[in-house]
């Protein structure tokens, strides 16, 4: 909705617009009941295990920072669109990502945790591959709206099975380690992508992203399907697996 609504705003006024509301939502999270803990900071058992997910999820963030924020820029510089316009697509793929997350107790029932991972990140990462091949504005524009939801579907699957690996109350720092790895590596691919994006070299950013996320995507099979496969569940499964060569 921010994406269609920025059409209405000036460059300036639309920032100014985001940061109002973001800051009218921080007052709302003081509402929020949270357990209590004893605040004392145990030595992390499930060290292994978050360190897995960490590893993929700066793959992760790398591969996203190396092209998302291009993605309307490439539509721009390529095919000459205007930026309301690109507002209009952003604003259906956004929400189509929405609605693809969904999907995730289905995804896990039918493919399981690295599988859901695999299928759904694996298509689109063929697809934004082909993006800068093709180069016929239709294709381009519908491989733009499905990949985002490609790439979140599995998100709610990937968490679960995060949080079923490490023990209870090692679950918020085995989150915050694999955000904060995320989010870093994707300002290195932002910085990456930022010396990669002239019009001589404008599909290597795409090539890039799809390398990266191979790897990502052999990393989850390679550390946690013989988890899956065990059909283990818990945080002692957890710790089991991640002791294992």
């Amino acid at each position: 909705i921010g994406a269609l609504a920025a059409r209405l705003f000036t460059l300036h006024t639309a920032f100014l617009a985001a940061t109002l509301i973001s800051a009218a939502g921080v007052p709302l999270v003081l509402w929020l009941s949270v357990e209590d803990t004893t605040g004392k900071l145990q030595r992390l058992r499930s060290k292994v295990v978050i360190g897995k997910f960490s590893l993929t999820g700066f793959l992760n963030g790398f591969s996203s920072g190396l092209i998302v924020p291009f993605l309307i820029p490439f539509f721009v510089l390529v095919y000459s669109l205007p930026k309301s316009t690109m507002a209009v697509y952003g604003f259906i793929s956004g929400g189509l990502a929405s609605v693809a997350l969904l999907a995730a107790p289905a995804l896990e029932r039918r493919l399981g945790f690295v599988r859901s991972i695999a299928w759904t990140r694996g298509i689109g990462t063929a697809l934004l591959i082909l993006m800068p091949l093709i180069r016929w504005l239709p294709l381009s524009l519908l491989i733009y709206i499905v990949t985002p939801s490609l790439r979140i579907a599995a998100i709610p699957v990937q968490q679960a099975a995060l949080s079923e690996m490490v023990d209870r109350d090692e679950r918020g720092r085995a989150l915050a380690a694999n955000q904060v790895a995320r989010l870093g590596a994707s300002s290195a691919g932002i910085a990456l992508t930022g010396l990669m994006f002239d019009a001589s070299e404008i599909a290597l950013p795409f090539f890039a992203y799809g390398a990266v996320m191979i790897a990502n995507i052999y990393l989850y099979f390679r550390f946690f399907s013989s988890w899956e496969a065990a059909g283990a569940t818990g945080p002692a499964a957890g710790a089991k697996q991640a002791k294992e060569p």
